[in-house]
């Protein structure tokens, strides 16, 4: 009987082996790979970082990957600001480029296609000299699992 215990045994921790190695694989996916698979949604606006894919009502746009930086930085620290130098540092992490251009060429295009104006902010808020801030309600989650709502103060 002990053989059998043991074999058994043995095959326990192979299953438990191999799903440790599933989940390490996966922990690394979203470690090395942070926009991998990760849907925010807002008011009824739905986001997927991998694609940069936006959609509202069934309408999707595809952005161009500043935009989907700056707002995933946004989102990510929806309520909180965002500084200038933060978003800067995430979408030109080692090179010369004229950043306040860049920076605020992103802005207006995420803008444009969330219908916001920076006059009369819904969404992204600027704050002169320091920064912007998302104003809202947001709930993160992936495709296959419900969302988890984040922990945000709407900011009026």
């Amino acid at each position: 009987m002990a053989p059998c215990r043991a074999g058994r045994l043995t095959s326990h921790l192979q299953r438990l082996h191999v799903r440790d190695l599933i989940r390490c694989c996966f922990i690394a996916d979203r470690v090395l790979n942070p926009l991998s698979a990760r849907i925010f949604r807002f008011d009824d606006w739905t986001l997927n970082l991998q694609s940069g894919e936006l959609e509202r009502g069934g309408v999707r746009a595809r952005l161009q990957e500043h935009p989907v930086q700056v707002l995933a930085a946004l989102l990510e620290n929806a309520g909180q600001v965002v500084t200038r130098e933060q978003l800067i540092s995430r979408l030109w992490p080692s090179t010369v480029v004229d950043f306040d251009t860049g920076l605020n060429t992103a802005v207006r295009k995420l803008r444009a296609a969330l219908g916001d104006t920076a006059d009369t902010p819904r969404y992204i808020e600027t704050l002169p000299r320091k920064g912007y801030r998302f104003m809202g309600t947001v709930l993160e989650g992936d495709s296959s699992a419900g969302a988890q709502p984040v922990a945000v103060e709407t900011v009026a």
